[in-house]
């Protein structure tokens, strides 16, 4: 057995038990097409690569795994696992332009050091780990709960839930270095961290604005579980229009009121979930708003019987 498969399996004894992983080579997942529903714990990997000297079957033949990746999405006891992919200094740029800190246009003007000290200080200490490459790292967040969590990329910055994995230390990179802990970051050293509240906001939204693009129109028609707006309101665009006009005569006051607040955010969702958006700005009138807040109470809207009927009594008592 080569060196680089010693190292991986006596890796695996550092990680934690919940964790699943996969076998990897170079970045590529191994286990064939299906390779997120054959994950492992750390403890099952390492007994199938001690029996196969490190080789996997992907699917039409074997191959010598060079690493081992975490698998994103609802495999945590606690909620979904994700992973944040800083690819060089534009994506901590990126985070201080999601945190209104930074206009696009400054970017080039601050120097790396200064963008990615900036924004460290949005993201909690949490496990971390390098490709060794120049400001490059992956951060690793838990988002609690059981919703479906879906990935989401802005330029050099990628969010990564479901369906995507996070290639660990000590694995081998195509380009010829190491994956390696950042230091102090390691899982033996810090547990993963919450994800802050601007990283769950903005995979949720990523998500929701995806639910009117990602079927055909007759789709959505035959598919109630899909989009049921639809049905409940044919003029669809015209609803939105509505809405959005009602939303600017409702006072702020109603937005620092938990209830009122809840219920805006109801009806706006019962007309559409494009209008999150909408919400998360009226929201951010009152003093009370907490960043991230509108997007995490969004997904778990049903539908209650609370309509744009809802936003006409709430314009009325403004």
């Amino acid at each position: 057995m080569h060196t680089q498969a010693r190292k991986i399996i006596s890796s695996l004894e550092t990680l934690p038990d919940i964790w699943r992983i996969i076998p990897t080579f170079g970045k590529r997942p191994l286990g064939g097409k299906q390779w997120q529903h054959k994950t492992y714990s750390p403890k099952q990997l390492q007994a199938e690569l001690i029996r196969t000297r490190c080789k996997i079957w992907s699917g039409k033949r074997y191959i010598h795994a060079t690493g081992v990746a975490i698998v994103c999405g609802n495999y945590h006891p606690q909620g979904h696992i994700v992973a944040i992919d800083c690819d060089g200094p534009r994506a901590w740029g990126q985070i201080l332009i999601l945190n209104k800190k930074l206009e696009e246009d400054e970017m080039e003007k601050i120097s790396p050091q200064k963008l990615y000290e900036g924004a460290l200080t949005y993201l909690p200490p949490t496990v971390a780990f390098t490709s060794g490459g120049e400001y490059k790292r992956q951060l690793l967040y838990l988002i609690p709960g059981n919703s479906s969590i879906t990935s989401s990329k802005i330029s050099n910055l990628e969010f990564r839930g479901k369906n995507h994995a996070s290639v660990l230390p000590p694995s081998y990179h195509p380009e010829g270095r190491y994956y390696q802990w950042v230091s102090g970051c390691s899982p033996q050293e810090k547990q993963v961290a919450i994800a802050p509240d601007w990283v769950i906001a903005q995979m949720l939204l990523k998500q929701e604005k995806a639910r009117l693009t990602s079927f055909p129109q007759e789709k959505y028609n035959r598919r109630d579980k899909v989009d049921r707006y639809i049905n409940l309101y044919p003029n669809i665009k015209t609803n939105i229009q509505t809405a959005l006009t009602f939303l600017e005569v409702i006072h702020p006051r109603f937005a620092s009121d938990y209830t009122t607040w809840i219920q805006v955010g109801m009806a706006l969702k019962s007309v559409s979930p494009i209008l999150l958006d909408a919400w998360d700005r009226w929201s951010q009138l009152s003093p009370k708003y907490k960043p991230g807040e509108c997007a995490y109470k969004w997904q778990s809207f049903r539908r209650t019987g609370i309509t744009i009927r809802t936003l006409v009594k709430f314009a009325n008592l403004s």
